[in-house]
């Protein structure tokens, strides 16, 4: 299963305002103790190529039935879901994860989703171990608070746990984008073989350590 939250480059209409840092783009505030993260000023089909790209090489590296969850808004929903389709995976259908929290404005409809496109290679077939779920397509969980983020864009631990419950005890996980590495202590927790990738130095060291100190606390209660 790929389990990926890549940038959304999506946070501002005009060129000048996708290429502003992702701090103040996301953090609402303009200055931040939290690093900056690379790949979010791509237009729309700049986007589209670039996602088709990633997704048709997560695409060879997955087994037949595989799965594919990936994170992604509203201004760039339909670029993903193209990106999805060209690069070989079947569409499946689209979630939503109502964070609980977003900046209004007066006169507009709250824009309180991010969304989870999720697709699989050809035909799947619920695992063995897991039994004939059906899994929710909303999802309730309240976004990480700011004094909380170790990541400008942190995902809860919980989400990613609801959604790896698709998956199978002996699948192996990939998260491409991994960040502070919250799909890896989702993984660890659950019991999932994982395997993560990330860019930036920074958040590569704080996705180690975190990861780390996961693997000690479930040493400890065992």
């Amino acid at each position: 299963m790929f389990l990926m939250d890549p940038p959304y480059s999506s946070g501002g209409i005009t060129l000048s305002a996708r290429k502003q840092p992702t701090g103040k783009k996301y953090l609402n505030r303009d200055g931040t103790s939290l690093p900056d993260f690379f790949g979010d000023a791509m237009d729309s089909r700049a986007y589209c190529f670039y996602m088709r790209e990633v997704l048709f090489t997560a695409f060879n590296k997955t087994k037949p039935g595989g799965i594919l969850c990936v994170f992604i808004d509203w201004r760039n929903l339909p670029a993903m879901s193209d990106a999805i389709q060209m690069s070989g995976w079947t569409w499946r259908g689209i979630l939503a994860w109502d964070k609980g929290t977003t900046r209004g404005q007066v006169g507009r409809f709250r824009q309180d989703c991010e969304f989870i496109v999720w697709a699989s290679k050809g035909k799947t077939d619920n695992p063995p171990d897991c039994g004939a779920h059906i899994f929710p397509g909303c999802y309730h969980i309240s976004s990480v608070i700011g004094n909380k983020k170790i990541h400008q864009t942190q995902k809860p631990v919980e989400l990613i746990k609801r959604l790896l419950k698709i998956s199978g005890d002996k699948w192996t996980i990939c998260d491409p984008f991994m960040g502070s590495g919250t799909t890896g202590v989702a993984c660890l927790q659950m019991g999932r073989n994982f395997v993560g990738f990330e860019l930036s130095k920074e958040y590569y060291a704080v996705a180690a350590d975190r990861l780390e100190e996961q693997q000690a606390e479930q040493v400890h209660n065992t």
